[in-house]
């Protein structure tokens, strides 16, 4: 996975010529950052551009996906064997492996050949996350990689035609996690032909970077077999041109994307409850109420008000601390109220003390799981010279502490309202 010496200007008249692209001629490529060879990159204007603006036109059969004609017969009846993810990713490999040949090999040269999605972190980078939501999901999610990996190449083993000529050797794990990595990194949900859904390695494209406040969108028009990427916003000369990735918490940006960001408006927690599986009247009515428990998280985003996920938390401690009188008149009251209505239903000044402390205790337990404090991981932060901006996916120690900051910042924020709420 060697890095090409294709420049900025080459890859953009490639694009052009070998892709058929249109691109607005105010968009340029540029280097977000270089360290030892790893370089970042982004597309910024060079000029203003007004707001609904169609920046780039990508003929869909330019879109690397499984739509994409396979001429080994062989290799093409694996597309009813395989997820898409893992048929996206022989692509991939078996694209690269044809070098000059494919005509997406300046593609290749131009994206990272390492990723730093928590599935590449070794024992040493996923301690930096310990106490965090991401710690357990990293570990299970890699063993699954483990798991994933053995039962594709069971089928590769189990075909009738050679594999190894299409990939210039046998299927190495490595080979695999890359392949994967560029797909949760840079790949496009697109509904494309027919209505159904692609994910799409879409070149120049995926170069842009994530923005939660980008109104930069893309969309698939029928009518011409392509997909349109528009600007909603004005873009200021020398400004960078990003994606909105969705509202993604840094936990997420992490797994899938390698990065965090300082400040992020969707930072989140996952809070998880366990109940009794029984036939308790407490059980039946959380139940009824679809509340969250064993294994569906509360979801508390970073907020300044009570979010849905804190209220139901609250309601649930409610039910599992409430006598047999009050489920009964809870569930009299769910059976008429809408359940809006219901999480603001309170029992009694003892019980509701009861829920209050038990959720008091449940995210303190959490802050306590992490084997830092608040102030030694701002020390840290200052230690690194981090001051906002862009990080380099490199630096995952500043990226874990970014992650418990946002968390524990949500966290001291549900504390704060349980007092508010208790006093």
């Amino acid at each position: 996975l060697q890095m090409s010496s294709l420049s900025e200007r080459q890859y953009w008249s490639w694009v052009q010529r070998d892709l058929r692209m249109q691109l607005d001629p105010r968009l340029e490529v540029f280097d977000t950052a270089s360290d030892n060879g790893q370089i970042e990159r982004g597309i910024k204007v060079n000029a203003d551009v007004p707001q609904n603006t169609t920046l780039a036109i990508v003929p869909f059969d330019s879109l690397l996906s499984v739509a994409v004609p396979i001429e080994d017969e062989g290799f093409a009846a694996l597309r009813d064997r395989l997820s898409e993810d893992d048929m996206l990713s022989l692509l991939l490999l078996h694209e690269q492996h044809k070098g000059q040949q494919s005509r997406w090999s300046n593609h290749f040269a131009f994206i990272p050949r390492t990723y730093h999605s928590v599935a590449n972190y070794a024992d040493e980078d996923l301690a930096l996350l310990r106490g965090s939501n991401l710690f357990d999901v990293a570990y299970r999610w890699k063993e699954q990689l483990r798991a994933d990996f053995a039962a594709l190449t069971d089928i590769l083993r189990d075909c009738s035609f050679r594999f190894d000529a299409l990939l210039g050797g046998p299927l190495q794990f490595e080979q695999y996690l890359w392949a994967l990595s560029t797909i949760w990194s840079r790949c496009i949900t697109v509904a494309g032909r027919g209505g159904r859904d692609y994910r799409c390695v879409v070149p120049f494209v995926d170069l842009l970077n994530h923005c939660p406040t980008s109104q930069v969108g893309h969309a698939y028009n029928a009518q011409d077999d392509s997909l349109y990427l528009v600007t909603g916003q004005r873009l200021a000369r020398g400004g960078e041109v990003s994606l909105h990735y969705g509202p993604c918490a840094n936990s997420r940006l992490l797994m899938l994307y390698g990065f965090t960001l300082s400040n992020n408006p969707y930072d989140a927690v996952d809070l998880f409850a366990s109940v009794p599986d029984d036939s308790d009247d407490r059980t039946a009515l959380i139940k009824a109420l679809r509340l969250p428990h064993n294994g569906e998280p509360f979801r508390l985003p970073v907020a300044d008000d009570e979010s849905d996920g804190e209220a139901q938390l609250l309601l649930l401690l409610r039910i599992l601390h409430a006598d047999r009188d009050q489920v009964k008149q809870l569930k009299t009251v769910a059976s008429t109220l809408p359940l809006s209505r219901v999480l603001q239903v309170t029992l009694s000044p003892a019980n509701e003390r009861a829920a209050i402390d038990a959720a008091v205790a449940a995210v303190k337990n959490m802050l306590d799981a992490y084997p830092t404090t608040l102030a030694q991981d701002l020390l840290k932060l200052r230690e690194l010279g981090a001051v906002g901006g862009f990080v380099h996916p490199r630096q995952r120690a500043v990226h874990a502490l970014y992650l418990v900051l946002g968390e524990k910042k949500v966290l001291h924020k549900v504390l704060k309202r349980l007092a508010q709420r208790l006093a």
